[in-house]
């Protein structure tokens, strides 16, 4: 077994003097090397630590100084940072989500179901018209159904005559001729009715019918689900097929655009997220961008951005004006990163046209550091050079703690 000696363990204060920490053993045969480590490796800490304070000076205040400043402090971190830039933007209806409603037939409205903004879904009833153009169309589809029948009819049975050659094959060409006009004109006068959406179980129900069938009544109704923020129809109103009656629009989802300056757009891209925010009533939200205008406006030089916001609880609405924050691409080399390391905005500020942080050395010891800032977010400043991870910083009351700093460099 070595034999063990009792070794001090120093280490280096500002004033360059050892300090004995504590007391170990280590065995005899390496007190020489660490004798040297003692010597030597301090040594070089104290031409480097004497270097920083020359470039960085550390100043001492009174502990009474220290407490009536209320500082604050935080910690040299890694974390994303952004900056942002404000924009104004308009939430508008989506335009995919916006229906017109038109009867598609002539006709007078005989009851009205719906009122300017009443909750609809899909197929629910709007109106009904009695139309004397959708009766007339149902006649012609009836007279085409009944004439493909008897056409389909004619041409088999002209088929079976010729195989068993009593009929001559000139009638069977007629016959077929008139089964393939018969089969257009059916398929002309269901058209309409397939507009009106019509199901032909339907039209067949009414053709059985037809001594008790109305054919005159037409029911109008929603073809999705939302509010109808428009209507210019009332009861009586003689309609015609174009006419817009009501607009229904779902407002679950809603457009945002946004007139973007073209450095601003340049980092923007289908997918992208902004914040924006109104303060009408201090709310804020997240939307997700859709499409970039590729061709800038000649006048305001600015890009149109559209991004869709989700709106399920309906407490956004079209019109508003909202203020959009747009990550800022600038020079690549500050984009975030989540290796960034940053300090709270308030630790950041100015001397002698550049700019610096007070670190906390001691409880009432701080030195002064220059720093090369990149993006800031209104919280965070990204620390490009002069900081490293873990270092104490001066967060709040800079200012007055910057005065202490000047008024000992006057002395």
């Amino acid at each position: 077994m070595p034999e063990q000696v009792p070794f001090k363990k120093t280490h280096l204060n500002k004033n360059c003097h050892f300090n004995i920490m504590k007391h170990t053993s280590i065995p005899a045969y390496w007190i020489l090397p660490l004798l040297l480590l003692g010597v030597y490796l301090p040594a070089g800490i104290t031409a480097a630590d004497k270097t920083e304070e020359k470039n960085n000076p550390s100043f001492q205040i009174t502990a009474e100084a220290v407490a009536n400043l209320r500082l604050e402090y935080g910690q040299v971190e890694s974390r994303p940072v952004s900056a942002s830039t404000p924009v104004t933007g308009t939430i508008q209806l989506d335009a995919s989500r916006v229906y017109d409603v038109v009867p598609r037939i002539s006709g007078i409205v005989a009851k009205d179901h719906r009122s300017l903004g009443d909750v609809v879904k899909t197929g629910d009833a709007l109106l009904d018209l009695e139309s004397q153009e959708l009766a007339s169309a149902l006649i012609r589809y009836f007279e085409a159904e009944n004439e493909m029948e008897h056409a389909t009819e004619s041409y088999s049975r002209e088929k079976t005559l010729v195989e068993k050659k009593v009929s001559s094959s000139e009638l069977l060409l007629t016959a077929e001729h008139d089964f393939r006009i018969s089969r257009i004109n059916h398929t002309a006068s269901l058209q309409l009715l397939k507009l009106l959406h019509y199901p032909e179980a339907e039209l067949h129900r009414l053709l059985n019918q037809m001594d008790h069938a109305n054919l005159t009544g037409f029911k109008l109704t929603s073809p999705a689900d939302g509010i109808i923020i428009k209507k210019e129809v009332r009861l009586g109103s003689d309609v015609k097929p174009d006419q817009v009656l009501f607009t229904i629009a779902d407002l679950s989802r809603l457009w945002v655009d946004i007139q973007v300056p073209i450095r601003a757009a340049s980092s923007l891209g289908s997918g992208a997220m902004v914040g924006l925010s109104t303060a009408i009533d201090q709310r804020s939200a997240s939307a997700k961008v859709i499409y970039v205008a590729p061709v800038a406006d000649d006048i305001t030089r600015t890009i149109l951005v559209r991004a869709v916001l989700e709106n399920k609880d309906k407490s956004w609405r079209p019109g508003t004006a909202v203020t959009v924050q747009l990550r800022d691409s600038g020079d690549p080399s500050l984009r975030p990163s989540s290796s960034s390391l940053a300090v709270p905005s308030g630790a950041v500020f100015d001397i002698e046209g550049a700019k610096a942080v007070f670190i906390k050395v001691s409880q009432d010891s701080f030195r002064l550091a220059p720093v090369k800032i990149g993006v800031n977010d209104g919280k965070h400043v990204r620390i490009l050079a002069g900081l490293k991870i873990g270092d104490t910083v001066v967060t709040k009351n800079v200012v007055q703690l910057k005065g202490h700093y000047l008024m000992q460099g006057e002395q």
